[in-house]
Parts: C-alpha cells; structure tokens; sequence
C-alpha cells in the first residue's frame, strides 16, 4: 500500500534532536498509510520541504528553520528549564502542507514536547470528538488527516520527578526508562548493596533518555548481617568515614551518575537511642560523613533520605543539615505518603508537616519526598546480595510471567489511587507552589514491573507532577491518551 502521508522529520544536530526524531519515526511506522523519514536541517534545502508534511525539532540554535520561523514570529518559543513549545499550522514552505515545529527550552523539553505530541496532540485531534460510528472504522487513526492548527506550551511544575526503588528488582532497564520518558520522569534512585557491574551501560541509557541516576547505600549498617551500628559513639563516625569515603570511591565515583542517596538509623518510631535525640544525632552523624565527601570529591550531589517518624516532633533539630545536601522525607504520615494508597486519615495534619519541613533549612532548602502506595518488596523472601550484580538483563519470559503476577496486585492499587487521587494532587500542588517547583518528588515503585507497563497510578502522579495546577479531569484525559499507561484490569 502507498503511503497517503510522507512526513519530513528536519531535525538540528544535537544527540536529543536524534533521538527525539527516531520516537516520532517509530511511532508513524505503525501505520501504513503513512511513512517518514529524518533529515539534518544543516543539510537540507528549503525547496525540498514544499512536497511534504513537515516535523522540525529544535533545541536552542541548533535548527535553522526553527529559528527562521522564531523570528518570523510563526511560533514562540519558551525558556523554562525542560519545557517545550509545540506549534501546528500550515507550512510556509508548501501549499496545503502543514507542519508541526517541536522546540525543547532544551534537551529535554524536547524529548517531552515530542511524548505530548504523539500521545496528546496527535491522539487528540484525530480521535476525540471524531469518532465515526459506520464501519469498518471508528475512528480516524493518527497521521490519516492533514494536521489541525494547535499552539501549547508547557514546562513542569516539580523540577525534579522521579522514580525510587531497590536496583535488583529492575528486570529490564532499557524498557524501565522508556516508561520513564513517556512519563515525563527525570531522575531515578537506585538503591543497591553493590554496585551493579554493569553500573555504567545502565547511567549510559538513562541520560540518552534524559534521566538523572542516584546510586542509594548504606551510611550505618552492615549488608550482610544488617546490625546496626552504635552511634553515639565517636570513633563509629570515624569508621565510617572511612567505610563510605572507600564505597564511593571503589564503586560509583566513576560510573558516570549524577550523585548518591543515603539512608541511616532514622526509620524507626521513637525518637530517641539510649537518650540521645534522634535528630540531633542524625544530623551530627550525616554532617559528619558528608564533610568527608565534600572535601575529597568536590561538589557532589548528596541525597539524605530521612524518615520523619522517628524525628518529626523534633524537626527544628535537623535545620543544621549541610545546606549542600538534599533531604528527602519519608513516611510523613497519609496518603501520598504512606505505604497504603487508601489511608487518608489526618491528611491535614500530614500536609501541614510536609508544607514546614519543604521549607525547613529556608526558602531555598533543598527538598524533596517520597511518595508511596504503588508496589513494594516482598520482604519475606528478601534477601540482600552478597557480591556486585548484573541488573535490568532479565529473560523476556520472567519479565512476562512477572508482569502477569503483579498485574492482580495493581489492580487492587489501581482501585485506592483512582479514588483518592485528589489527594496526593493537593499535596503535590501545595508543596510545589510553595518552593516554585523547586523540589524533587520520587516515587517508590519496587518490584512493580515498570519495565513492562506505565501502570495507571504511576502515569496519574507523573502527570500532576508535570502539571500540579491542571485540572483534575483533564490529567485523566491527558494520562488515558498516552500509548504507554496500563490498566491493571485484564
């Protein structure tokens, strides 16, 4: 069958440019009636747009026809940090051709403006309100039609979104991350007992992907017997100074990742060991470490995941955190963040907590929170490893059967998250207006087979990341409309 429809896909000469292209390329391949091809825009005449329906992506300078039309004032550009502008109107170069122009404030922008133009713009204009009820068709597929005009611009609320979780229970990393992109998703922490050895293919593909890698590890207790140390004890800081500084250095300094994230003797209930305040302790202790770092490596991202149950009446203790460090809060009480998706008891008072830790150390304080009630370990089979593993290489068929397995139980979370959504959106709107964005949200997926499906909760939250101050309907439609979001009902 001939194709009705040759696209030109123009595209500048940076890495995102390419790899943007290719997921559009991709996705118009799905169809016969349509065919593409990329082209360099450095190396293309502008006689040779006027026979085809135009795609241009752009990021900053680096395409000549996006900046033509920049100054032409056919589309406008934004400059916020991973935003994007996506313009559709008739091509200038070609009569009854349209074009669509992609332009990404930067690398990112673009690999997301490109994910909203397949999954919204183009399942939008061609299906909703379309529908056609004689047969054999329904509906118009994408890419059957010359495009409608369309102009949105878009940039996330929350700068950093991302994706928790223990690093062995990632059974394919190149499809986790894939699910990632087409959630908007942006940073990912690993948490591992040793460094995957091949730690350096898996940062490799999360950043063609736009995707920040944290390394997560222990700063207080043994892998392999899991005793926790005394810390009260001075010459313990000393020790593991020294166990950390070696761990970081042998292990993740040089695989190429964005920073490190971890956790110490914080989760727990009470807020104090053998009379020492747990707060002020923790402080002392990851101070301690932290200097050590800095003075060795420079100015490296840390993460410090703290579990306010145990030091939540006694936060003010905890303003003395290294400023450089981030604080990533845990178990702050209801849903968002709790472990069950349909506890919402004294989600006011939870709010009001996170609102004053968001802005703990001041205005600027580098904050971010975990999010839970999606998937967790099976921790009565657990067990932690004992040398350095291959990860995110599993057969197609564990992956598979896996995926079935899992499915029953996110259909149960699939029920408590389509009911109360409304109040993690709440929380999320409430905490990143309060910093403009300025803060990172993380959620706990582990064991949940992203690597298989981007399950519906999981899409939800990504989006009112994206969006915190759209309307709730509306992210519905948004995250129903993307190709990659699962139902668990099947």
């Amino acid at each position: 069958m001939t194709a009705k429809f040759n696209w030109m896909i123009v595209v500048g000469d940076s890495d995102k440019e390419k790899a943007a292209a290719e997921i559009i390329l991709n996705e118009i391949h799905n169809y016969e009636y349509a065919a593409a091809e990329i082209f360099s825009a450095s190396a293309t005449d502008r006689d040779a747009l006027k026979d085809k329906d135009v795609i241009l992506l752009g990021v900053g300078n680096s395409n000549r026809y996006v900046i033509e039309l920049s100054d032409g004032g056919k589309i406008e550009k934004t400059q916020e940090k991973e935003g994007y502008s996506l313009t559709v109107f008739d091509s200038p170069y070609g009569k009854e051709k349209k074009m669509a122009v992609i332009f990404g404030a930067d690398g990112n922008g673009l690999l997301y403006g490109t994910i909203d133009f397949l999954n919204l713009y183009m399942q939008d204009a061609n299906m909703i309100g379309r529908l056609r009820y004689e047969m054999p068709s329904l509906y118009e597929f994408p890419f059957s039609e010359q495009l409608k005009d369309f102009r949105r611009i878009s940039s996330p609320s929350v700068k950093e979104r991302g994706i928790w979780t223990w690093g062995h229970c990632i059974y394919d990393y190149k499809k986790f991350f894939e699910n990632m992109l087409y959630a908007k998703l942006n940073l990912i922490v690993i948490w591992v007992d040793y460094v995957p050895l091949n730690a350096k293919e898996i940062v490799d593909c999360a950043h063609k992907l736009g995707i920040k890698v944290i390394w997560g590890f222990s700063w207080g207790w043994e892998n392999k017997s899991a005793v926790v140390t005394d810390f009260s004890k001075p010459e313990n800081l000393d020790e593991w100074k020294k166990k950390i500084v070696k761990k970081y250095e042998d292990e993740f300094k040089d695989t190429g990742a964005d920073g490190i994230y971890f956790q110490t003797f914080t989760e727990r209930t009470v807020n104090s060991i053998d009379g020492n305040n747990v707060a002020k302790m923790a402080t002392d202790w990851v101070n301690g470490i932290a200097m050590e770092l800095y003075e060795r490596f420079g100015d490296m991202r840390i993460q410090f995941g703290l579990h306010a149950t145990s030091v939540k009446d006694d936060i003010a203790n905890l303003k003395g955190v290294d400023s450089r460090m981030d604080i990533v809060w845990e178990d702050l009480g209801s849903m968002p963040f709790s472990y069950m998706p349909d506890d919402t008891n004294g989600f006011d008072e939870t709010l009001s907590l996170a609102s004053k830790v968001n802005i703990l150390r001041g205005e600027n304080d580098r904050c971010g929170f975990i999010l839970k009630g999606f998937s967790v370990l099976d921790w009565s089979v657990f067990k932690h490893m004992t040398e350095r593993p291959v990860i995110g290489e599993a057969s197609e068929k564990f992956i598979e059967d896996r995926i079935a397995f899992k499915r029953k139980q996110w259909r149960l979370v699939q029920a408590a998250w389509l009911k109360n959504i409304g109040y993690a959106k709440k929380a999320v709107e409430r905490l990143s207006n309060q910093k403009h964005g300025d803060l990172n949200v993380q959620m706990v997926v582990e064991d949940g087979m992203l690597e298989g499906a981007l399950w519906l909760p999981v899409a939800l939250v990504s989006e009112i990341l994206w969006d915190a101050n759209a309307d709730l309907g509306e992210i519905i439609q948004r995250v129903s409309l993307n190709s990659r979001t699962q139902f668990a009902n099947k």
